[in-house]
């Protein structure tokens, strides 16, 4: 579905069809996403789970950097064509079908019955959606807004997908190492560091229009876009059992697409009323707060343990 789906874009050049088609793009990716992040969950336990975590996030920056550069050199050849790298699905296919297995879980053969229907600890899981959700809207300003910010400037396609691609290869070395960041810190002062490297990254967006600089605020930015998946991923792992995991990892899905969908709603409004820059130092004076916030709640679980 999601090679089919993605890519019907290169055949079509209705709207109505091509947003169609990203409507079961999104299907597709959503199922992905969830059962990943369940599959991890499950097969792993521990630093083990931590360290797995980081390489799904560095296969997320990687893929991020490779695609994102390559869609920036087919968007000058022809804006159909960025809709077949989507293609690349049909490949691992395959792979997926002979290598992927369910895990073997202890309650299958005792006791599974009593736990199918446990409740979802939504206590502790809500608040992490609502961070999930913030992040992302917050994230997403870039991918969105900085194009058209870029391009008003006289940057080339190819240059603007340098610049995402280059921000997602820093993020590439920093998803490997968060087993290492997880050991030292915790879930509230990961998302300080992500959060903050976020808030420099867009004030630096927003204040200094040259395009070197920019780059360096991007890859400023990457430090914490490669932490928040797997700091995500294991912080809903945490609080989960085997049974209830997947609906978890369904609802923290459900807010990192939402807070996707959200950017373009939220900030345009912004946008047409006080431009491109305005958007971004907002967005930045946002995560500047965020980050204080998860600092002090991460001191204060600190001082309590």
């Amino acid at each position: 579905l999601y090679g089919i789906a993605g890519s019907f874009g290169f055949f079509s050049e209705s709207l109505l069809t091509i947003l169609a088609s990203r409507a079961f793009l999104g299907l597709a990716v959503a199922g992905v996403m969830t059962s990943v992040l369940s599959l991890i969950a499950d097969y792993f336990s521990g630093s083990k789970r931590d360290k797995f975590m980081g390489y799904q996030g560095a296969a997320i920056g990687l893929g991020g950097a490779v695609y994102l550069f390559a869609s920036g050199h087919l968007a000058e050849v022809g804006w159909q064509f960025p809709f077949l790298i989507h293609l690349m699905a049909l490949l691992v296919l395959p792979a997926v079908y002979l290598t992927m297995n369910e895990p073997e879980r202890p309650a299958a053969q005792a006791g599974e019955h009593a736990t199918a229907h446990e409740t979802l600890p939504l206590r502790g899981l809500m608040p992490i959606y609502i961070i999930a959700f913030v992040t992302m809207m917050l994230l997403f300003v870039f991918p969105v807004l900085l194009p058209e910010y870029l391009a008003g400037r006289g940057t080339t396609g190819s240059q603007i997908g340098l610049a995402l691609s280059l921000q997602t290869l820093i993020s590439v070395v920093m998803a490997l190492q968060f087993h290492r960041i997880k050991a030292r810190y915790s879930y509230q002062g990961i998302f300080a560091i992500i959060l903050g490297s976020l808030a420099i990254n867009h004030m630096i967006v927003g204040f200094e229009p040259v395009f070197t600089v920019i780059v360096l605020g991007m890859l400023l930015g990457g430090l914490g876009l490669g932490l928040l998946a797997p700091n995500m991923g294991v912080w809903v792992a945490s609080l989960t059992s085997p049974s209830n995991r997947g609906r978890a990892m369904g609802g923290l899905t459900m807010a990192i697409f939402l807070g996707q969908f959200s950017t373009p709603i939220l900030f345009q409004p912004l946008v047409e009323a006080n431009g491109l820059i305005s958007a971004f130092i907002i967005a930045g004076s946002i995560s500047l707060i965020l980050t204080v916030f998860f600092a002090f709640w991460a001191k204060s679980r600190s001082n309590t343990t």
